[in-house]
C-alpha cells in the first residue's frame, strides 16, 4: 500500500511577509509564497519576480569555456565542417537544435548526428568514425561526452578537435577533448552546476558571440540568443533541472518567448496539445515534452531535432503530427507499463517507506523513465525502474529534490555496468543476477541519505500555508503567475484547507472512475478536481475533508473559470 503522505505546512517568517508586503504592495499570502521560495527581503523578490536575463552569470566563467569559444569562433571564420552531436532525449534534441540555429546563425552550414537507441547514447567510436568520414573537423557534443573518452582520443588521433558541452556528472578524469564545458566540474567557477545540456550549449553560443563580437563581427549580423531561451526551457524542464537561480532565469524568459514568438515546430506542439493561454513550466513538461519524446524513445529522434529546426508551418504541422500519433503510442504503452508496475510495486511493498525500485522483462526501456517520474508524484519517493532484456537491464531513476539519486548510484557502482545522470534523474544498466544486491544496496544509500538530513523526506508534503478556497479568485490565480516557472526545486503554491463540506455529493470521472469533481457547500469556492484520487472520497453528501490543492485556470470551449486541482486529502480531523 502506498504510506499516507505527511503533511507538514512550512513555517515562514512573519517579520519578512510584513516587510514584503509593505514594500512590494503584495498580499500576505503571496509574501509568504515569497519568503517559502527563498525570496525573503524586497531586493531579492524583485530579483525573483523580475528574472532578469542581466543577472545570469558569465558564461566565459565556466571551466573550458574560453578556449571552446575560441575554437568555435575559428571555425566559424574559417567556415570548417563543423558536426553537433547530441543525445536521443528531449534535452539532447533541443541542445542540438540550439547549437545548429546559432551556427547557422553566425554563418555556418552545421550538419549534426543523434544516435538512436539502438546505437546507444552519448560519444562511441562508431559515431565518430562516421562523422570524421564526412569531412568534420569540429566535433561539438551536446548533453553528452563526458563518458566517451576513447571516441574523444579517437577523434584526436585522426586530427579532428572535439569541444564537450555536457551536464552529467564527471565518474573519472576529464576526456581529452580540447575543452569540456560542464558546469559539474570540480574546478568550474561558475557557481551554479544544474544547467541542462541545452543550458549548458547555451552558455556556450553565449560567450562564442561575445568573442565573435570582439573580433569585429557587427552586432546586427550575430543571432539574437533570447530567441534561442525557448528551447533551454524546454530541454530544461523535460530533463526535471531545479528551477532556480540561473535555470529559473533562462525559462521564464524562454516561456514569454513560447508565449510571443514561438518557433514553427513548438508552436505545432503546443497547436495539437489544445491548449490555450499563457505557456506554463508544467504544459512544457507534460504536453511538450512527452511529444518530443515519442521520437526518442520509440521513433527517430531525428524526427524531434528536424521539428525544433524548421521555420516552415506546414512542415512544422507535417512532423508534429507524426510525433503526436506516436505520442499516442507512447501513451498507450506507458499506461500499460505503469499499470505493470503498480502491480509488482504492491504485491511486493518492500522498501516502499524509502524507495520505488521494481524491475521487469515485460517493460520497454524507452518509456521506464517517463513511468517512473509518474511513480515519483504519486510515492513521493525516489523510484528506480529496471526493464530487463537478454539478461541485462537498462534502468531509470528520479528523485526529490535534495537527495541526489546519481551518488546514490555511485553507492552502488560495484553492481553495475554504467551509469550517468545528475541530481534529480539518473539511467544505468545492471545485469540481471546483479539486480537483487543493486537494489539492496541503492536501498541503504537512499536511507543513508535520508539519516544525513536529506532536504526532501520519503512521503512528505509541503504545505505554504492553510488558505480558505473562497478567497481564491480570478485576480488571485492571476497573481501566482508571477511565480512562474514551478516544477522541480520551485513547487507550486500549496495550500491548505480543513473541514470542506460537500454540496453534492463526489462526481466520479474516468473510464474507471479514478477521478473525482467535487462541489463545496460554501459556493464562493471554486469546484476542485482530483486525478486518480476517487478512493479518498465517501459518496453521500455532507461529508467534510481537509485538502491540500493548488489554485488553477480551467479553459473548456473559451470559457476560462477557476478551479482547485487537489493534491491530497482526508477526512476532516476533529
Amino acid at each position: 500500500m502506498i504510506p499516507p503522505a505527511r503533511w507538514r505546512i512550512l513555517p515562514g517568517d512573519e517579520s519578512a511577509e510584513r516587510a514584503l508586503a509593505d514594500e512590494l504592495g503584495v498580499s500576505p499570502a503571496m509574501a509568504r509564497l515569497l519568503v517559502n521560495r527563498g525570496a525573503a527581503t524586497p531586493e531579492s523578490a524583485r530579483a525573483f519576480l523580475g528574472a532578469p536575463l542581466a543577472s545570469l552569470r558569465d558564461p566565459m566563467t565556466l571551466a573550458c569555456a574560453p578556449q571552446a569559444a575560441a575554437r568555435l569562433a575559428c571555425a566559424v571564420e574559417k567556415g570548417e565542417r563543423v558536426v553537433v552531436l547530441g543525445d536521443y532525449d528531449v534535452d539532447g534534441m533541443t541542445a542540438t537544435a540550439l547549437m545548429v540555429r546559432f551556427l547557422r546563425g553566425v554563418g555556418q552550414s552545421p550538419e549534426y548526428y543523434i544516435p538512436s537507441r539502438a546505437e546507444g547514447h552519448g560519444l562511441s567510436v562508431p559515431a565518430v568514425e562516421r562523422i570524421i568520414e564526412n569531412g568534420a573537423r569540429l566535433i561539438v557534443t551536446v548533453d553528452t561526452g563526458v563518458d566517451g573518452a576513447e571516441a574523444t582520443q579517437f577523434a584526436k588521433a585522426r586530427g579532428v578537435d572535439v569541444i564537450i558541452t555536457d551536464h552529467h556528472r564527471l565518474k573519472g578524469g576529464l576526456p581529452p577533448a580540447l575543452a569540456t564545458v560542464n558546469p559539474t566540474r570540480a574546478d568550474c567557477g561558475f557557481g551554479f552546476s544544474a544547467l541542462s545540456g541545452a543550458g549548458v550549449a547555451f552558455q556556450l553560443a553565449a560567450a562564442t558571440r561575445r568573442l565573435l563580437r570582439e573580433r569585429g563581427r557587427p552586432a546586427e549580423t550575430l543571432p539574437n540568443l533570447k530567441r534561442l531561451l525557448d528551447l533551454v526551457a524546454l530541454g530544461s524542464v523535460a530533463d526535471m533541472m531545479p528551477l532556480v537561480e540561473d535555470n529559473r532565469i533562462l525559462i521564464r524568459q524562454g516561456l514569454e518567448v513560447i508565449s510571443s514568438a514561438p518557433k514553427a515546430g513548438i508552436a505545432a506542439l503546443w497547436r495539437l496539445a489544445s491548449r490555450q493561454g499563457a505557456v506554463t513550466a508544467k504544459d512544457l513538461a507534460f504536453e511538450l515534452a512527452p511529444r518530443l519524446n515519442a521520437a526518442g524513445r520509440l521513433g527517430d529522434p531525428r524526427d524531434g531535432v528536424e521539428l525544433l529546426l524548421t521555420d516552415d508551418d506546414t512542415r512544422a504541422r507535417t512532423l508534429a503530427g507524426a510525433l503526436d500519433e506516436l505520442n499516442r503510442t507512447r501513451k498507450r504503452v506507458q499506461e500499460e507499463t505503469l499499470q505493470s508496475a503498480l502491480a509488482i510495486i504492491e504485491s511486493d511493498g518492500k522498501g516502499l517507506e524509502d524507495a520505488v525500485i521494481a524491475a521487469s522483462p515485460d517493460w520497454n526501456a524507452g518509456i521506464i523513465g517517463v513511468v517512473a517520474a509518474k511513480l515519483l508524484e504519486r510515492y513521493r519517493a525516489p523510484v528506480a525502474l529496471v526493464a530487463f532484456e537478454e539478461g541485462m537491464g537498462k534502468g531509470s531513476a528520479r528523485s526529490l529534490p535534495g537527495l541526489d539519486i546519481t551518488s546514490a548510484l555511485t553507492q552502488c557502482a560495484d553492481h553495475l555496468e554504467r551509469f550517468g545522470g545528475h541530481a534529480g534523474a539518473a539511467g544505468f544498466v545492471v545485469r540481471q543476477e546483479r539486480y537483487p544486491a543493486f537494489r539492496e544496496a541503492l536501498l541503504r544509500a537512499i536511507r543513508q541519505a535520508r539519516d544525513n538530513g536529506a532536504a526532501a523526506a520519503p512521503h512528505e508534503l509541503l504545505i505554504d500555508l492553510e488558505l480558505d478556497p473562497a478567497r481564491v479568485d480570478h485576480q488571485f490565480v492571476s497573481a501566482l503567475a508571477a511565480l512562474e516557472p514551478s516544477g522541480v526545486g520551485a513547487p507550486e503554491p500549496v495550500f491548505m484547507a480543513r473541514a470542506m463540506t460537500l454540496r453534492e455529493p463526489p462526481r466520479f470521472m474516468g473510464a474507471k472512475e479514478e477521478h473525482v469533481r467535487l462541489t463545496f457547500a460554501n459556493p464562493a469556492a471554486p469546484p476542485a478536481v482530483g486525478f486518480f484520487m476517487a478512493e479518498k472520497f465517501a459518496v453521500g453528501p455532507n461529508a467534510a475533508y481537509d485538502i491540500v490543492y493548488t489554485p488553477q485556470f480551467n479553459v473548456w470551449r473559451d470559457k476560462v473559470s477557476v478551479q482547485l486541482r487537489l493534491i491530497d486529502a482526508r477526512p476532516a480531523s476533529a
